[in-house]
């Protein structure tokens, strides 16, 4: 880890390097306004908000598994611990929590999910979402104990829109890069 921290810190190998200076969402605005372009409610706080919470973010466009525990690499970039941001992007509206097909779909994988059915001796043809739909309508309850557990959160719209925006920037700032590499 010392060169790496020599290579993009310029600490020595040896040293100890002095901690990151602590990234942190800015407040949130009780009365957010409306962005125009998609008549979503957007925190004005969150329009100036660090990289790294946007692009945590973007992992919840299409539902993420979260464990707080396991996302350690998450803290050292937001700066705080990343089920702090979980809560602030829930506070702001910017994610919610799933629903039970998104988390079957999210946590067990097609050959569960095929199990799932066999045992139950329903059809096993289909898209994985064909498969949740048929066993939450099979056993509704003993598919909701199956994920108890699991956390589960979803982008709101608001949430999807300031997401895209930043991947939208991201993608802009790359392709002039490129374009200036030429």
């Amino acid at each position: 880890m010392g060169f790496w921290n020599f290579v993009f810190r310029g600490t020595p190998p040896g040293a100890s390097s002095p901690p990151p200076p602590p990234v942190i969402a800015p407040p949130l605005s009780p009365k957010p306004p409306v962005a125009a372009a998609c008549q979503v409610q957007i925190p004005a706080s969150w329009e100036k908000t660090p990289p790294a919470h946007l692009k945590f973010l973007t992992q919840f466009l299409n539902g993420c598994v979260f464990v707080a525990s396991g996302k350690w690499y998450w803290d050292q970039a937001l700066g705080e611990p990343s089920a702090t941001s979980v809560r602030r992007f829930i506070a702001a509206g910017l994610i919610v929590p799933a629903s039970i097909a998104s988390k079957l779909e999210r946590h067990f994988n097609t050959k569960e999910l095929q199990a799932f059915l066999r045992a139950r001796n329903l059809p096993i043809s289909g898209k994985k979402a064909a498969f949740v739909e048929r066993l939450l309508a099979a056993d509704p309850a003993w598919m909701e104990a199956k994920v108890a557990d699991v956390t589960v959160y979803n982008c709101t719209p608001a949430g999807k829109h300031l997401a895209e925006q930043y991947i939208a920037a991201e993608e802009e700032k790359i392709r002039i890069a490129h374009e200036r590499s030429l």
